[in-house]
C-alpha cells in the first residue's frame, strides 16, 4: 500500500526520478551515444543557467536523468522554434 499527495491509500506505487551526479549523468549519454558531441561542459552549462533543474545534496549536484532525456531528444525543437 502507498499514500499519494492527499494521504489517501492507494496500490499504484510513485515512480521515483532517476537522480544522477553530473560525471553519471553523462556517462549515460556516452553509454547510450559513444560518439556524442555533447560535453561535460555542455551539461554543467545546462545547470548553471537553470536551462536544467538540479538539486545540491551535500556537495553533490543532482539532476533528472529522464528530464535530461527529454531536454536532449527536443533539443532541436527549441533552438529551431
Amino acid at each position: 500500500m502507498y499514500t499519494n499527495s492527499n494521504n489517501n491509500i492507494t496500490n499504484t506505487p510513485r515512480k521515483l526520478p532517476r537522480m544522477r551526479s553530473l560525471p553519471k549523468a553523462y556517462a549515460a549519454i556516452k553509454e547510450l551515444d559513444s560518439e556524442t558531441a555533447f560535453s561535460m561542459r555542455a551539461l554543467r552549462r545546462m545547470v548553471r543557467s537553470g536551462e536544467l533543474p538540479s538539486v545540491t545534496v551535500g556537495n553533490r549536484r543532482l539532476i533528472n536523468l529522464d528530464l535530461l532525456f527529454e531536454k536532449l531528444e527536443h533539443y532541436d525543437e527549441t533552438m529551431c522554434g
